[in-house]
């Protein structure tokens, strides 16, 4: 999930399943697995406090890697509407980054219309 979100999000755009899901999936798995290893012996399973550390920065990590793979692949041109979709949902700064050096000052648009 941590590799498929980071390297491969941006290919998500527009399909049943979003990034969002994989996200989740990720962290999720990761809190259950430490949650599984506290209730084992530390030594013979490993330390609960890495998995929980990964699940609490899943997202983080997920946009490190995406910076990354970003980086790596010189074919990588940004679609701003794609970039600001998902600006929207997850709030990275790369992302917030990369929309204003498309010339795009980011608002969100889930705004409550007040009546």
């Amino acid at each position: 999930s941590l590799y498929i979100a980071g390297f491969f999000g941006n290919s998500f755009n527009r399909k049943v399943y979003d990034i969002e899901y994989f996200i989740s999936m990720g962290g999720t798995a990761y809190r259950q697995l430490s949650r599984l290893i506290h209730k084992k012996s530390t030594k013979e399973y490993g330390c609960p406090e890495v998995f929980e550390t990964l699940s609490r920065n899943f997202s983080s990590i997920v946009e490190t890697l995406t910076i990354l793979s970003n980086k790596l692949d010189s074919r990588f041109v940004p679609n701003v509407l794609s970039l600001y979709e998902r600006w929207e949902k997850s709030g990275h700064n790369y992302l917030y980054e990369k929309l204003v050096e498309e010339g795009i000052e980011p608002v969100p648009i889930n705004l409550k219309i007040q009546q």
